[in-house]
């Protein structure tokens, strides 16, 4: 999920982000040391030097990149509207909640809503197969040689652009990003200048295997210097290379990005445009303090347990199961059949509590959001709920329950909820 959008509330939220995307799967998830350290090493730096200056040479390690912290979620959310939808949505349906508004984006068509009040502020009809781009929608109608990439803006200002054979269209940073029907079964990826189909940065021949993919139409989105094609072909925004392997299609939008291949995993951070190498095949949490030591969790070679594998290759500990959701400090969170957390060194409960724990993830330790779910007889999720979770010691301060089909969006101070035809905000405070 990321950021700021949801789809349907697997309770994966991934229901992904910025907007949560209905192809969402189960998290793998983990952390990883490496390049393009943000503002903790400017920290450290400070700390160094003033050891240095006043005498104590043997400095602390500097932390670990880190990703997702944001503010509590200690209180329960405080419902701020509720409103029935000003028409009836159809197939597959998402939410993104904006600055100003929270958008409705169903199959054909996307409604705002007033952030402050709820208020029906402008709709847009037929437009189809959405993405965000820029924080906007960018949708593409109609097929083949009628095919128009439409940009919506947020005052629901809509530029058209005709563009013969696109399937899916972003933004990348004011560059439409187009995916168009190309020779045979494939496709061809275009970044242009501006919104200027004539001029083109780069393209790219993009290889469709519908054995593996069925008959639906790939789709794109782009993010920091990176555009993902849900093949898991990925793209440096600006030069086009391609970074080799299969990229994760689901926990793009402000999440680890990772691959698998025979060699092990790889992972890019939040932020960064940065290959790093996993150990084995280690998965990133999805919220990360960048304390230390870092610790990677790594599906063993024989995929009967989960390693905690250290900076120098030592396992530390292992689990049967479980995935790594959050790591603060010593605890990192594992979701599983019952979830908790462990001492990132010794493997260690810390505390637990019943219940599949999972992303959308928000906060810091003195109150996370995240989601929750049981498992039904056949292994499907059942009482969905949204909790605020203690780190230190396991207490759930509040508890949302949400249906099992509702829809859920959320950003770092707001979470939308849709379902039976009703829209409501709640706000962290």
């Amino acid at each position: 999920m990321g950021r700021g959008a949801a789809e349907e509330f697997v309770l994966d939220f991934d229901e992904p982000d910025q907007a949560g995307e209905p192809d969402a799967a189960a998290p793998p998830r983990r952390r990883q040391d490496g390049p393009g350290l943000p503002r903790p090493v400017a920290l450290w730096a400070g700390v160094a030097v003033l050891l240095v200056v006043t005498g104590i040479l043997i400095a602390p390690p500097p932390p670990g990149p880190s990703w997702g912290v944001g503010p509590g979620w200690t209180d329960a959310p405080v419902l701020q509207w509720s409103v029935p939808l000003s028409a009836p949505v159809r197939g597959q349906t998402w939410l993104t909640v904006q600055d100003d508004h929270v958008l409705v984006i169903g199959e054909d068509r996307i409604d705002a809503y007033d952030r402050a009040d709820g208020t029906h502020r402008w709709s847009v009809a037929d437009v189809e197969r959405c993405e965000l781009g820029d924080g906007i929608p960018v949708c593409v109608s109609g097929p083949g040689a009628d095919a128009v990439v439409s940009i919506v803006a947020e005052d629901g200002g809509v530029l058209e652009v005709p563009f013969p054979g696109a399937v899916t269209a972003t933004l990348h940073r004011g560059d439409l990003v187009v995916l168009a029907e190309g020779a045979a079964d494939d496709f061809e990826l275009t970044v242009h200048v501006g919104t200027d189909r004539d001029s083109v940065r780069w393209g790219a021949l993009i290889e469709y295997r519908r054995e593996e993919f069925g008959d639906a139409a790939p789709r794109v989105r782009a993010r920091d210097d990176l555009v993902l094609v849900s093949t898991g072909s990925l793209f440096r925004a600006r030069s086009g290379e391609e970074i080799p392997g299969s990229w994760s299609w689901p926990w793009f939008d402000g999440s680890p990005l990772i691959t698998w291949g025979e060699g092990g995993g790889q992972v890019i951070l939040p932020g960064t445009a940065q290959v790093v190498d996993l150990p084995g095949l280690g998965v990133p949490a999805m919220i990360d303090d960048g304390s230390r030591p870092p610790v990677t969790i790594v599906q063993s070679d024989d995929y009967i347990s989960m390693d905690a594998v250290a900076e120098d290759g030592e396992v530390l500990w292992q689990a049967e199961s479980g995935w790594p959701v959050v790591r603060f400090g010593d605890a990192i969170i594992m979701g599983d059949a019952d979830s908790g957390a462990r001492d990132v060194r010794t493997g260690e409960w810390l505390w637990s509590i019943p219940g599949f724990v999972s992303c959308s993830c928000r906060g810091n330790p003195s109150g996370l959001l995240v989601s929750i779910h049981d498992l039904d007889p056949d292994g499907g999720p059942t009482n969905r709920r949204l909790i605020g979770l203690r780190v230190t010691d396991g207490a759930i301060l509040w508890e949302l329950p949400v249906t099992d089909d509702a829809l859920v969006a959320d950003t770092d101070e707001a979470l939308a909820i849709l379902v039976d035809g009703q829209l409501t905000l709640y706000s962290r405070t």
